[in-house]
């Protein structure tokens, strides 16, 4: 569990808390699912699983164990020198049962969820190196075309010279003005 939200750049998925465990739980996860899917139950030795990945029987045992700690694997039966069987559960159904354990993705007021379309046409046509704030939208709004207009003349204005490094940063106010002013020809 974390002990304070993190904030990162994507949603929360399983991937982010196998990254956290030891190596072997990334490869076990997807191949529990997979497995799981028809009958609910996953159950396969450490060994076969460590022949299957090439990887030692310890490996695979701390991989098991990372990942019934955290609660992606649940134990429903496990005896010495059987194949422990377990329930696996997806991210989704993890992430209910263990609330405020999940990373939490950054919003800004580009982010595709809650966004205006327009700074999230800007913002992905400049492959995310252009983060458009609100007064900026507003601006290249008062040149009265539609927002699919602005974006494809924002998407020429790129081709035309594609901006490197802290030149990205001026890119709005210049093409604000070629806007404006109907430099950027239709």
């Amino acid at each position: 569990m974390l002990d304070q939200k993190e904030l990162v750049a994507y949603h929360c998925t399983a991937e982010w808390h196998l990254a956290r465990m030891s190596p072997s739980a990334a490869l076990i996860y997807p191949f529990a699912l997979h497995i799981s899917k028809q009958q609910g139950r996953f159950f396969c030795s450490a060994a076969n699983m460590a022949a299957y990945f090439d990887r030692s029987r310890a490996t695979i045992e701390r991989g098991l164990k990372d990942l019934a700690e955290s609660g992606f694997l649940v134990t429903i039966s496990k005896r010495y020198f059987e194949p422990g069987v377990y329930e696996v559960w997806e991210h989704k159904h993890w992430a209910d049962a263990h609330p405020g354990a999940c990373a939490e993705k950054l919003e800004f007021h580009w982010s595709e969820e809650s966004g205006d379309k327009l700074g999230q046409a800007l913002y992905a046509k400049s492959g995310g190196r252009l983060k458009v704030f609100p007064y900026q939208l507003a601006a290249l709004r008062k040149s009265g075309l539609p927002d699919e207009t602005i974006t494809s003349r924002f998407e020429e204005f790129l081709e035309a010279k594609l901006p490197e490094g802290r030149q990205w940063r001026s890119v709005i106010p210049q093409f604000s003005k070629l806007l404006v002013s109907e430099q950027i020809p239709q």
